[in-house]
């Protein structure tokens, strides 16, 4: 061959040139210059067959041990959970709404191709456990995105982690507004309604009763503070005269909480609100029916219309049925609940009625505005089939912590739809705007904040029992409960902040002493005026110290939402109606 003939002699020099050349030896710098064409020719042959050599090997058929064998299943698309304990109610039925949700989703083949497949954790509600779970969820386990995180800081840590990693994380129990707002990022989104959202679902209706004189019961935890402040803030910003005459965190002992009751008796709101679980909302409502504290007053209370909710206050409390004397109490003489409070009529006189006074049924009260998962009163096909699916899985009716968790798997079977990858940072870029079809309506992730448009669900407590026990429910979407766009970047660090409307702090600063003046007037008062040689009134025990306004005005969170009066009222309709 041509080749090998030229690699016989590849360094001889042509005799009849030598004699036109100097040595090669005699110039180095030279030597490569001097190299014979011939020599050329075979290295740019030798080149040529080397690379259709290569080209050959690359184009052949991978060996078999490198395909996936015929048949085989591929691997799993993996998602961390990490939720405090399976032993708290709520959790537990968020848990067994995702599984009902990755059952019925695998059962169709999954997606992409591959089956989901979710890895839990429990991190007992601390903060510095959460962050470590997800790490070993992330590093060793391998999963796509996390969810979960039962409270406010379990969920901070989640968010922290999955900004700092670059990992999806889906909120799907915390409601705090930081979460979305003060400390969002790229990977964090959130399934529930916001703090913010719930009460602008009843801020109309609270609006239109037409009460100046408010009290607050919430749950001791920061979502619970946030509440507070939120309602506060709203109805004060619609109605500069409403005056909150106590704000009080739901103490864990009877003693204390009977000591509550008593204090905010002796506060006299004229309505209440309250944002409680299911089992301290059973125990409030059973200490407030025996001390006669809601009979003649207004009542707000979130998540009252959720199947627990309903449950605890039907029975699980043991509430006294209406006409029923509470244990060592006298019997009434019209249907009330429980033993007379202070001051209260003497058994055998008429007691005036109420909206409150005597439900239909033990422990339901009668006529409170109530949000949460009224599953009786959702009539769509798709809510059926929801509640039928987990009732025969189950063998309960779902909770809203269900639906959250069955709604949480639709959300990320849609994005993965969409992204058609599990690379996180392409996943989080699809859940921006992302349509998702729920059991009770069709969702989408917002791309200014990442807060899902799942709505509220408001309705009035009937006294009756379920499936009757809520009616005039009525759906409000969430992307109409959120604040204008512009606040939500401020509020996102996107701008400056604006001051508050000088109408929301001046009953702050005004209410202390009105109230001292008024408390001091009626502890002078006498029980029997007008009558000679009447017995003065004995005072009235102090206020305990956590009930008392302060007489400054109170600092509002960073992550507070203060509506501008203008054009958000008139976005709300005073029937409540979703914008």
């Amino acid at each position: 061959m041509l080749t090998a003939s030229l690699f016989a002699r590849p360094f001889a020099f042509a005799p009849a040139r030598s004699h036109r050349r100097r040595p090669a030896v005699s110039c180095p710098r030279h030597a490569a210059t001097a190299m014979p064409f011939r020599f050329v020719i075979a290295l740019f042959a030798t080149t040529l067959m080397l690379g259709a050599a290569t080209a050959s090997a690359t184009s052949a058929p991978q060996a078999p041990a490198a395909r996936m064998p015929a048949g085989a299943t591929p691997p799993p698309i993996r998602l961390g959970d990490i939720i405090g304990s399976r032993q708290d109610p709520a959790q537990a039925a968020y848990r067994k709404g995702w599984q009902l949700a990755l059952e019925a989703l695998n059962a169709e083949g999954g997606v992409m191709g591959r089956k989901l497949q979710v890895v839990t954790r429990e991190d007992g509600g601390q903060a510095q456990e959460t962050a470590r779970l997800a790490a070993e969820l992330a590093d060793r386990e391998g999963v796509v995105a996390l969810m979960g995180g039962a409270s406010e800081a379990t969920a901070g840590a989640l968010s922290a982690y999955a900004g700092e990693h670059q990992i999806l994380y889906l909120a799907t129990l915390a409601r705090g507004e930081a979460l979305t707002w003060s400390r969002n990022n790229r990977y964090t989104y959130r399934l529930p309604p916001s703090v913010r959202m719930r009460v602008a679902a009843v801020a109309p209706k609270a609006l239109g009763q037409r009460r100046t004189r408010w009290a607050i019961v919430h749950r001791d935890d920061e979502a619970g503070r946030e509440s507070a402040a939120a309602f506060r803030s709203v109805m004060q910003a619609f109605q500069s005269h409403i005056e909150f005459v106590a704000t009080q965190p739901l103490p864990t002992t009877a003693k204390a909480l009977d000591e509550t009751v008593h204090a905010l008796a002796d506060a006299r709101p004229d309505a209440l609100f309250l944002d409680l679980d299911a089992a301290g909302l059973a125990r409030f409502a059973h200490a407030g029916y025996a001390r006669q504290l809601f009979d003649g007053r207004a009542v707000v209370a979130l998540d009252a219309a959720n199947p627990d909710a309903i449950a605890a206050l039907e029975g699980g409390a043991g509430m006294p049925a209406a006409g029923v004397p509470a244990p060592g109490g006298p019997a009434p003489a019209v249907p009330s609940r429980g033993s007379p409070a202070p001051g209260s009529p003497a058994p055998g006189a008429t007691v005036p009625t109420s909206p409150n006074a005597g439900a239909a049924v033990a422990g339901l009260p009668a006529g409170w505005l109530v949000t949460g998962y009224a599953w009786e009163g959702i009539a769509s096909p798709a809510a059926q089939a929801f509640v039928e699916a987990y009732r025969k899985r189950h063998g309960e009716t779902p909770t809203a912590s269900a639906l959250l968790g069955y709604a949480a798997i639709q959300s990320f079977a849609a994005g993965l739809r969409v992204a058609q990858t599990t690379d996180s940072a392409q996943l989080a870029e699809a859940f921006s705007g992302l349509r998702v079809d729920t059991p009770v309506a069709t969702i989408h992730y917002r791309p200014l904040d990442h807060q899902s448009t799942l709505g509220v669900y408001t309705g009035l407590l009937t006294g009756a029992p379920p499936p009757a026990a809520v009616n005039s429910v009525n759906y409000q979407e969430g992307g109409r409960l959120q604040p204008l766009d512009h606040d939500v970047r401020r509020l996102r660090g996107e701008g400056r902040a604006r001051t508050a409307p000088a109408a929301t702090a001046a009953p702050a600063q005004n209410a202390p002493a009105q109230n001292a003046a008024s408390d001091a007037a009626a502890d002078a008062a006498p029980t029997t005026p007008g009558k000679a040689g009447a017995t003065p009134a004995q005072p009235r025990p102090a206020t305990p110290s956590h009930l008392v306004r302060p007489a400054t005005p109170v600092t509002r969170p960073a992550d507070t939402w203060t509506p501008d009066a203008g054009p958000v009222l008139q976005d709300w309709p005073s029937d409540a109606q979703a914008r």
